[in-house]
C-alpha cells in the first residue's frame, strides 16, 4: 500500500460523524424501554447485527444505501462511549441510517453530535441531511469538522411512525460521517 493511499484510509477513519438522537417523549406511552427517556433503541451503536441487504450491521437501526460507493464500519473514534456509526463514501453515493417508531401527539427533541472528514457536497448541495417526519433538511456540514452538536425540535399533531435518520451523500470521492449516542425524547410544549 503507498504513503498516499494509507494516508488517505487514515482521514477516511478519523472522519466520523457522531449523531446523537434524542427523543424526549411527551405522552407517557412513549416511554423509553431503558428507562433514560431516550427513546432510540442502540443509540451508541456498539450493538452489532449480521449485515443487511444494504450492508447495515447495527442493530435496532434502518441502513439504506440508493448509490455509488459506500458503506458502513464500526467507527472507533465516538463522542463518547466506544463506537460510533462510520458512513463512508469512497466515491460519489448516498447512505443513510434511521429509527422508525409509532409516536403519540406531541413535542419531540432530537439532538445528535456529528464529525466529518473531507465531505464533499452530494445531490442537492446537501453533504449531510437530516430527516425527521418526512421532512429533510440540510445539515450544512461538509469538509471536516470536529464533534458538532444538531438539535431538532418537532410537533406531531396525530399518531406517527416516523423517527429521525441521517445521510451522508457524497458527490465526488471521500467523506466519511459517524453517529453516535442516539436518544430521542418527548418535551412538554
Amino acid at each position: 500500500m503507498s504513503l498516499a493511499r494509507g494516508a488517505l484510509a487514515a482521514l477516511r477513519i478519523l472522519l466520523l460523524a457522531w449523531i446523537v438522537i434524542l427523543w424526549a417523549p411527551l405522552a407517557t406511552e412513549n416511554n423509553a424501554s431503558d428507562g433514560t427517556g431516550n427513546l432510540a433503541v442502540n443509540p451508541s451503536f456498539e450493538i452489532l447485527k449480521e449485515r443487511d441487504a444494504a450492508g447495515g450491521m447495527f442493530a435496532d437501526w434502518d441502513a439504506s444505501k440508493s448509490e455509488g460507493g459506500c458503506s458502513f464500519a464500526v467507527g472507533l473514534v465516538a463522542h463518547s462511549g466506544r463506537t460510533s456509526a462510520l458512513l463512508d463514501c469512497a466515491s460519489a453515493g448516498e447512505i443513510r441510517l434511521g429509527q422508525q417508531r409509532e409516536l403519540a401527539p406531541g413535542r419531540y427533541s432530537i439532538s445528535a453530535f456529528l464529525r466529518g472528514l473531507d465531505i464533499s457536497n452530494g445531490d442537492a448541495d446537501r453533504a449531510t441531511e437530516f430527516t425527521f417526519n418526512g421532512r429533510r433538511m440540510d445539515l450544512e456540514k461538509a469538509g471536516t469538522f470536529g464533534w458538532t452538536r444538531f438539535t431538532y425540535v418537532a410537533e406531531l399533531t396525530k399518531r406517527t411512525r416516523t423517527g429521525p435518520s441521517f445521510a451522508l451523500r457524497a458527490s465526488a470521492c471521500c467523506g466519511l460521517t459517524t453517529y453516535r449516542s442516539s436518544a430521542w425524547a418527548a418535551v412538554s410544549s
